[in-house]
């Protein structure tokens, strides 16, 4: 299922909740307000959602604070964006659970799938330099050896992947296959991605495993997001957050120290860096408009048994986003899932207004949270379990 609203797998996270327990209702977030909580902000600053309603910063920390303890999750960091400025920041619980280490501003967290977006944006900026074309056929710069027998591989394009109608599966369970006619609908994939990161490598004449340092050029120092990685470095030992399964740490660092680029979900980041992609969007900083607006423009239709369509009402997906219409306006929205680490944003471009939230555990993609989320931020994204009902 697709890593929008819910990661790898919804039915996966649905198994973590019996189905016939009530939801935790919103007295759970009303007994936190007003609270003063250690470390966060007390100044009278006012934030506000997509709709222009208003909460302080005490207001925000509480209910973050609630939540943490409301789902028992280790940590989180938010960040909320108003008028293309960051507007609040908060950071709650720890590192590892058992541990004294409080998560900062500057911890590191797996982004997950919110990893396909950046990657996306900087697939457009090879674009803008003629090396890519969005409609030629990936066979025609790269063949693929894993999917070289079906000729329906001449067919994959940068388009379909950036806008998940490749044909190709999220992840392949042996041999990788193509499920239908490139182009044809749309279905999840994290292994286009995968496929399209050997392409850039090739047109740009670099090895993968030089990817992050052109990219680091390209996008995040230009941007200003001072921990952006799609490769491992050596300080994140020290400034990662432990992941969490089953209110358990995991230690899949070796993992990482051992990917070259990692496209689909390899994306290392604090709460700020990211943001700072997203301010990047709002002013059009690094692509031309023309770009960011196909970047931004519905590519596939969403099928009607889709999970994001049934509970969030998505319609479709861009290059890079899924689509949510809200009130005339369009919603874009990126979930993450690598089950120890899971993340979500959601932005309106035209507000320069944006919301993301990052944690070390496997809770934010489950129902209970986004019941609690949606319903205290309130940015016109309803949520609608009775649909998968």
């Amino acid at each position: 299922m697709a890593d929008g609203i819910t990661g790898k797998s919804y039915t996966k996270s649905l198994n973590l909740i019996n189905p016939n327990q009530p939801m935790k209702t919103n007295l759970i977030i009303m007994s936190f307000l007003g609270l003063t909580l250690l470390g966060c902000s007390t100044t009278a600053q006012l934030i506000e959602n997509a709709k222009g309603e208003e909460r302080t910063i005490q207001e925000m920390d509480a209910f973050f604070k609630g939540l943490l303890d409301t789902l028992d999750m280790p940590g989180l960091s938010v960040i909320v964006i108003n008028d293309s400025q960051i507007a609040y920041q908060g950071t709650f619980g720890l590192v590892e659970l058992g541990s004294a280490q409080s998560i900062t501003r500057q911890t590191i967290f797996e982004a997950a799938s919110l990893s396909k977006p950046v990657f996306a944006y900087f697939v457009l900026k090879q674009v803008e330099k003629g090396l890519l074309d969005l409609d030629k056929p990936l066979f025609d710069y790269l063949p693929y050896p894993d999917i070289a027998y079906d000729q329906r591989a001449q067919l994959i394009t940068a388009r379909m992947i950036l806008s998940h109608s490749s044909g190709l599966p999220n992840w392949r369970s042996d041999s990788l296959k193509i499920e239908f006619e490139p182009g044809s609908k749309y279905m999840y994939s994290g292994e286009g991605y995968e496929y399209l990161t050997q392409v850039i490598a090739k047109v740009n004449g670099l090895e993968v495993s030089a990817l992050d340092s052109l990219f680091q050029v390209e996008i995040a120092k230009p941007i200003n997001a001072q921990q952006f990685h799609f490769r491992w470095k050596a300080d994140f030992s020290e400034l990662k957050a432990t992941g969490h399964q089953n209110n358990q740490p995991t230690s899949r660092e070796k993992d990482f120290k051992d990917i070259q680029c990692s496209s689909a979900g390899g994306l290392h980041t604090d709460a700020r860096s990211y943001a700072q992609f997203l301010l990047s969007i709002f002013s059009n900083s690094i692509l031309p408009n023309e770009l960011m607006e196909e970047m931004l423009k519905q590519q596939v239709d969403l099928p009607d048994e889709d999970v994001n369509k049934l509970l969030i009402g998505a319609t479709g997906w861009s290059l890079g986003f899924g689509i949510i219409p809200v009130n005339g306006k369009n919603c874009y929205f990126h979930g993450g899932n690598n089950e120890d680490f899971q993340s979500w944003m959601h932005f309106y471009p035209d507000q320069g207004y944006g919301v993301a939230v990052f944690s070390n555990s496997d809770k934010i993609q489950s129902p209970e949270f986004f019941d609690l989320f949606f319903d205290f931020i309130n940015d016109g994204i309803r949520f609608d379990l009775d649909q998968l009902n």
